[in-house]
């Protein structure tokens, strides 16, 4: 924790830094004590600056960007699942229901909840909230028994309900 503590106010320095060679070079007379005539380390200055600025946001937009693995703790260390397995098991899991057809799956993570979200075809006469459900139940046991991760969420949307007559 501390590390990050001190990377985090490292980050803030270095944009506060970049903002001080932005202002100096756009505002000098707010420098004026300094002696920065020179056209070509203005242009020097700046050009560092709006390097920085762009490292600070590179790095904001990649601490915000979400965490598609599945990290799973054990006493000899951690074992990282991905997106594509969860995926690939859940495809799987539903491979043996005729009458599911399965148009997508997308998976998500917030914290440490896991979430599926499936898109389905249904080709089947039973009602479809039991249906969903039993789907529901199916993929949660499958997931856990399989890889061990928990799954909080199936979120099933039905896109196309067929019914045979």
């Amino acid at each position: 924790m501390m590390k990050k503590i001190i990377f985090f106010i490292a980050w803030v320095g270095i944009l506060f830094i970049s903002l001080i060679g932005i202002t100096s070079v756009v505002y000098p007379s707010f420098f004026d004590r300094f002696n920065l005539s020179s056209f070509m380390l203005k242009m020097l200055i700046l050009n560092i600056s709006i390097i920085y600025i762009f490292i600070v946001f590179i790095k904001i937009c990649s601490k915000l960007k979400r965490e598609k693995d599945y990290e799973i703790k054990t006493d000899n260390g951690k074992i990282f699942v991905s997106s594509e397995t969860i995926k690939t098991l859940i495809f799987n899991t539903l491979l043996t229901d005729p009458d599911i057809i399965i148009k997508k799956v997308e998976t998500s993570k917030n914290y440490n909840k896991f979430n599926v979200r499936i898109f389905i075809e249904s080709n089947s006469n039973k009602n479809i909230a039991e249906k969903s459900g039993f789907i529901q139940e199916n993929i949660k046991k499958s997931i856990k028994s399989s890889v061990g991760v928990e799954i909080n969420e199936v979120e099933i949307k039905v896109i196309k309900f067929i019914t045979h007559v």
